[in-house]
């Protein structure tokens, strides 16, 4: 799942450290079952 695209040759450490953080607030916030299901997910298409 494509969330961003940083298209610069120097990125700006502050958007790629917030969306980070979205990021984690997003994992953390769910509960474990949805986790459990999205890394399987990950996993399957990162490593097909």
């Amino acid at each position: 799942m494509v969330r961003a695209e940083y298209r610069t040759m120097t990125p700006n450490l502050e958007i790629i450290g917030r969306d980070v953080d979205l990021l984690y607030a997003e994992y953390r916030n769910t509960d474990w079952l949805m986790r459990w299901g999205f890394e399987t997910a990950r996993f399957l298409a990162c490593y097909p």
